[in-house]
Parts: structure tokens; sequence; C-alpha cells
């Protein structure tokens, strides 16, 4: 069990950096950006596609960390006022429809993904699959992750573990 946390804490923090990396870039090509707006000279077409490419790629990498952490969007209005088992099976339940959603983006993202093997960038000049290929990621990070969350709620509902 060590090792698998171990395992998951270095995933985490490499997702971590990446993010940054990738939030970084955006606020370069943003910056750059504007810089161009107001120095006569500079031109900088590109930033508009590296901005909107790197911006994908942060949310593929942060979309993991956001369920690991319990960061998305969620209603709790019920679970809430749910203690012990109930509220380890309805955690388990949410998820496991965050994980079917997921999945049926995910399955339904190749054909974008396969749309971008034929196209190229207006500016960058690379192919889509680079600005599509993040959609796909996405949603299997997403999936797997909710999916392990199921696992750990189940778990946590045998046990009848008080943990959330």
């Amino acid at each position: 069990m060590k090792a698998i946390k171990k395992v998951l804490f270095i995933v985490e923090r490499l997702f971590s950096i990446l993010v940054a990396l990738g939030f970084a870039g955006v606020s370069f090509c943003v910056l750059t950006q504007i810089l161009a707006r107001y120095i006569p000279g500079l031109s900088a077409p590109w930033t508009d596609e590296l901005a909107r490419l790197l911006f994908f790629y942060t949310l593929l990498f942060g979309a993991p960390i956001a369920f690991a952490h319990n960061e998305y969007a969620f209603i709790d209005v019920l679970i809430t006022k749910l203690k012990g088992r109930a509220r380890h099976i309805a955690n388990a339940a949410v998820y496991a429809l965050c994980s079917f959603t997921a999945a049926m983006i995910y399955f339904n993202s190749f054909k974008f993904f396969n749309v971008g093997k034929k196209t190229l960038s207006t500016v960058l000049q690379i192919k889509m699959t680079w600005f599509y290929g993040p959609i796909v990621g996405i949603f299997a990070l997403s999936m797997i992750a909710a999916g392990l969350i199921v696992i750990r709620e189940i778990i946590y509902a045998v046990k009848g573990e008080e943990n959330v």
C-alpha cells in the first residue's frame, strides 16, 4: 500500500509541475500578445494558438489532480446529510456517474482526434491532433481517477470507515 501511495504522490507531483509549466506558458503567450499590441514592429500571431494549446494541456494534467482532491464542481446537499456507509455509497454512485460520463466523452472524442489528423492549425502549421489529443487524454485520466475514487469509497463502505 505504501508503494502505491508513493507512486501516486510522484504522479501527482509530476502533473502539478506540468500544470504549473502550462500555466506559465499561457501567461507568457498572453503577455507577449499584449506587448505585441503596444510595441511597433512586434508581431506575434502564434500566441493565440499556442496559448490555446497550452491551456488544453494544462487542463489535461490538472483534471486527475482535481478528482484526487475532490475539487470538481459538486452539489453535495444530500451527501453532506448522510453518514457512514450511506455516505460512501452515495459518493461511489456520484463518482461512478462521473466516470461513466467521462468514458462516453472519451470514446466520442476520438472523432475529433481523427479529424485533427487531416487538418493543420492556421498559424503554427501543426496537426490539429495536438489540439484534439488532450481532449481524449483529459477524459481518459478523469475516467480513471473517478473510477479509482469509486473503488476507494466502496472499500471505505465495506470497512465501515468514516473517512471522507
